[in-house]
């Protein structure tokens, strides 16, 4: 018996969906076994289908709205910036307002000072007239490691609602 033989004769039709009938966890079907391993029903079908996703970066999304639904064709990987936007705007998680101010102050904390491009190009121009990262350091009065991305051109990146 295949994976999908045995996810098949545990759900039933509804639709275009596949209701899993077997035990759930928030909603989205679980499976034990030996053979198939442990997990949710549709991530399995995914994985055989498609292959291994990286899940800290990408998230499987249900597009019909049932967390039941077994159909690999309701299911689409996202970025998980994407998926906490969708949320935002369903109004599943706090206002797009929030979301923003958080990104802000995020970026603000971090030492680069992202926001600040002037300092960032002034110290690649003196990186170019050859002066050393220490100095660059001193000159701006931060750290060698800051001095060191800002020569580099790594630290910069402009602040909008969607940098977290």
């Amino acid at each position: 018996m295949t994976l999908h033989e045995f996810i098949a004769a545990r759900c039933e039709p509804c639709g275009d969906c596949l209701l899993w009938k077997g035990c759930t966890t928030n909603g989205y079907g679980q499976i034990n076994t030996v053979r198939f391993g442990r997990g949710c029903p549709h991530q399995l079908l995914w994985i055989a289908e498609h292959g291994a996703y990286d899940t800290t970066r990408l998230r499987l999304v249900n597009t019909c709205g049932s967390r039941r639904c077994c159909n690999i064709e309701h299911w689409r990987l996202l970025k998980v910036g994407q998926v906490i936007r969708q949320q935002y705007r369903k109004r599943q998680r706090g206002s797009e307002d929030r979301i923003y101010r958080a990104g802000l102050k995020g970026a603000l904390k971090r030492t680069d000072l992202p926001g600040n491009p002037d300092k960032a190009a002034e110290a690649r121009a003196m990186r170019d007239a050859g002066h050393t990262v220490v100095q660059i350091a001193a000159h701006f009065g931060v750290s060698r490691p800051t001095a060191q991305r800002w020569a580099a051109g790594t630290s910069y990146r402009p602040v909008t609602p969607w940098t977290i």
